[in-house]
């Protein structure tokens, strides 16, 4: 059987064991298609038949052959098979498993509940969404940029930041702090693009952010993707195509109608967004969708130095002795221009374009409070 097919791969799902033939599904990754596996049952005779369960890795040998039935336009005819890794079926946790997804229950399974079917395919579609975005902002000459996960700085102001220190440095003395200075898991990598928009021009990044709230809601998880954009030398004009651009890249994708929002209050915004002439509203979008709510957010960058220090000021951020903002504050006192950015939640966008609920069923290993088992 030298020269016969091969194929390597898990049974998924209940094996069908008719009076001849026993019929498999067998599943090696590599496609979100299955492929049947026949063995006659003279072959099962041969072994354990206990050891061939839902979940058990299997090789087999043997021939493909135009299937008889209406599923699957081919069937593999095994010769030969060998159980390389058994699942026993009293201790697999979704073997059980047959019609419907328990949601709940494969929450609590993030480890297994990759080889349900319904969740392959979403990290297959969040695969393709995120080359899609890599290939859109490449397309569109921005520079992707590495943005660092730890920072010294609160970006949004609204204090919801995981604070770091080693598990083996117990001084709480600032001066002796790790880092000589609080840090924090970043919540975004907003002001970190704008130190790079100044060279690079187009940036972005699309990486990992954490925030420290205390929602349960089905929108919120506390380790989540964000896409983040710098775009720097806009005016009125060139605010308007870019958003023109990623609205109508959205609409290619997702189903729903966007609602996008505009002009929100100054007082309500972080103190880095411009503000209208008499400081009243933020130049600034949000976009919302009917299963999440916000997807994305965007605005002008406040490019004047004065004004900058002002805000920061009224927002009560330049009380601290490290100053912190210190070097953004240089992008503006050492050739300013005008810029703007936004930031898409990934798997926000991901829940739209799929229609899911929970935030928690888009991600592979989701974090929210009292749960991050693995």
């Amino acid at each position: 059987m030298a020269n016969h097919p091969i194929v390597i791969g898990w049974i998924r799902g209940k094996v069908q064991k008719k009076k001849s033939k026993w019929f498999l599904q067998l599943d090696d990754g590599s496609s979100a298609e299955r492929l049947q596996i026949i063995i006659p049952v003279s072959l099962i005779e041969q072994c354990d038949r206990s050891r061939i369960q839902n979940g058990a890795s299997l090789e087999c040998i043997g021939r493909l052959s135009k299937s008889l039935g209406h599923q699957q336009s081919l069937d593999f005819l095994c010769d030969q098979f060998n159980v390389i890794g058994e699942c026993p079926p009293d201790h697999y946790q979704i073997g059980h498993l047959k019609t419907g997804l328990e949601l709940d229950l494969l929450r609590e399974q993030i480890h297994l509940r990759p080889r349900i079917r319904y969740f392959q395919s979403i990290l297959r579609i969040r695969n393709e969404l995120s080359r899609t975005i890599h290939r859109f902002m490449a397309d569109n000459q921005f520079i992707e940029v590495q943005v660092p996960l730890i920072t010294a700085n609160d970006c949004e102001g609204g204090g919801e930041c995981f604070t770091l220190k080693p598990a083996n440095w117990p001084i709480t003395n600032p001066e002796r702090l790790y880092f000589g200075r609080p840090a924090y898991l970043t919540v975004s990598g907003q002001l970190h693009l704008e130190a790079m928009a100044s060279s690079l021009s187009r940036v972005y990044s699309l990486s990992s952010v954490f925030r420290a709230e205390k929602s349960m809601s089905p929108k919120h998880l506390k380790a989540c993707q964000l896409l983040s954009s710098k775009y720097p030398q806009l005016n009125g004009n060139s605010k308007m195509n870019l958003n023109a651009e990623m609205e109508r890249s959205l609409l290619e994708i997702c189903d729903h109608q966007p609602i996008f929002v505009t002009n929100f209050p100054m007082e309500i915004k972080p103190f880095y967004m411009k503000s209208t002439d008499d400081g009243t509203m933020a130049q600034c979008f949000d976009l919302l969708t009917p299963i999440c709510g916000e997807v994305c957010g965007g605005s002008l960058r406040e490019n004047h130095f004065e004004r900058l220090c002002e805000q920061i000021r009224s927002k009560n951020l330049n009380n601290n002795s490290n100053n912190q903002l210190e070097w953004y504050l240089d992008l503006r006192r050492f050739g300013s221009a005008p810029s703007g950015g936004f930031g898409l939640g990934f798997d926000r966008f991901l829940q739209t374009v799929c229609g899911i609920v929970n935030i928690k069923d888009v991600v592979p290993f989701p974090r929210w409070p009292y749960h991050c088992r693995l």
